[in-house]
């Protein structure tokens, strides 16, 4: 029997290979400089608020519609929603859902669920198509 291993620096920044902030902060992904705040349960959802604004005006970047959300932690199942048009279905809530009210701006709130409580470390951001570069985020929760 033979046994070998080998170790050393992992040369990469950031875990997953994706950029990664705390709630509250902002990282330029996609094209966009995102913030995501105020990640909180209610109504058997786990929302958080969105807003963004295009990086560079004529860069590359992911059309909104292309823009996904999951969740990272304990949790029974993944979570995941489009970006826009995910709390459709969240009828009980007085929220403003994320929309594009401008070709290079995101705002308002996405929902992601069902999901009535549990340990969420992180909200994950990716794109639904191939991009160059890093092409996901994920904002850690502190809590």
């Amino acid at each position: 029997m033979v046994a070998s291993a080998c170790s050393g620096d992992d040369a990469r920044a950031h875990p997953y290979s994706t950029q990664s902030a705390a709630i509250g902060e902002s990282l330029s992904i996609l094209g966009w400089n995102i913030s995501v705040t105020n990640l909180r349960f209610d109504a058997d959802y786990v929302l958080v608020d969105v807003d963004a604004s295009r990086s560079q005006k004529d860069g590359p970047h992911a059309k909104p519609g292309d823009v996904r959300f999951g969740l990272y932690g304990a949790l029974g199942h993944p979570i995941e929603a489009n970006a826009l048009g995910g709390c459709k279905d969240v009828t009980s809530l007085a929220l403003q859902p994320l929309s594009a009210p401008t070709p290079d701006r995101l705002a308002g709130t996405v929902c992601l669920g069902p999901q009535r409580e549990g340990e969420i470390n992180a909200a994950l951001l990716y794109a639904t198509v191939s991009m160059v570069g890093t092409h996901a985020g994920l904002w850690e929760n502190d809590d």
